[in-house]
């Protein structure tokens, strides 16, 4: 078709209703199944950790830096308080990011989407990482530190190094927000920022969780990459196609216009 004004200033009237609609489809089976893996590998975690015995005191005594990796070793010299609690604020201020879209007019009325996926994120992140973690076993840094205080290394805690929960968790939720964001505000400028951030975020908190002698630079590199993936897909698992599949089309050029309805 060409030169037809009408149909262009149809599709301008039109195409906000189409396309200012969620981005996302929840659906039950899905969402079963996303919650079953979650709350399923926390529940596989819990029933592991009640067979996890703390360290013995002659495993802390022969405990040698000399036996980890020369990658990860010099995390073993490590014990700041500072830093393990800045670590902690990262990681609760991070949960509250979803929470901006109910400053977003566009996503505000979609927070259910949004909570559910958020529940969904967090659940499966913690199972992944609480089930690692009590199957692999691996000691903290400070185990092998002698400054550390020995009712620290006697702490069933002190045997869950591998992988990192605090650097999975801020990855998780905030890479879900920045995707989130992204889907919702494809033109946006300030994607590249919001995402930025996002990477940001976890990156810190790793180097907070390794300063603070609580892991080894492999355990939040893990995490990260864990929370990340899992922060990212779970939007990506929910993303709806009936608005490409279905609606009004519009393709102009300077000379012509295309309106396609798809039923």
């Amino acid at each position: 078709m060409r030169n037809h004004p009408s149909l262009f200033f149809l599709c301008l009237l039109v195409a906000p209703s189409v396309f200012c609609q969620s981005p996302y489809q929840l659906d039950w089976k899905k969402e079963a199944t996303l919650t079953t893996l979650g709350l399923g590998t926390l529940a596989g975690a819990f029933l592991i950790s009640n067979g996890v015995e703390p360290l013995s005191l002659e495993a802390i005594a022969a405990a040698d830096r000399r036996d980890v990796n020369s990658f990860d070793r010099g995390a073993t010299g490590n014990s700041s308080g500072q830093a393990h609690k800045a670590s902690n604020y990262f990681l609760y201020g991070s949960q509250f990011l979803p929470l901006v879209f109910l400053a977003d007019h566009r996503s505000k009325k979609e927070l259910g989407q949004i909570a559910v996926m958020a529940f969904e994120t967090s659940a499966i992140t913690s199972g992944l990482t609480m089930l690692t973690k009590n199957l692999v076993l691996r000691s903290r840094p400070y185990v092998y530190n002698e400054d550390v205080p020995l009712s620290d290394k006697t702490s069933i805690n002190a045997r869950y190094s591998f992988f990192s929960g605090h650097v999975a968790l801020v990855a998780g939720t905030s890479f879900l927000t920045a995707r989130i964001y992204a889907d919702f505000h494809p033109e946006s400028k300030w994607r590249p920022a919001v995402w930025g951030l996002a990477a940001t975020l976890p990156a810190v908190t790793a180097y907070l969780r390794v300063k603070g002698g609580k892991h080894f630079p492999t355990d939040v590199a893990a995490g990260y990459a864990v929370g990340a993936l899992t922060g990212y897909f779970i939007p990506r698992l929910h993303k709806s196609n009936k608005w490409k599949e279905k609606g009004l089309s519009f393709y102009g050029g300077p000379n012509s216009a295309l309106v396609r309805w798809q039923f």
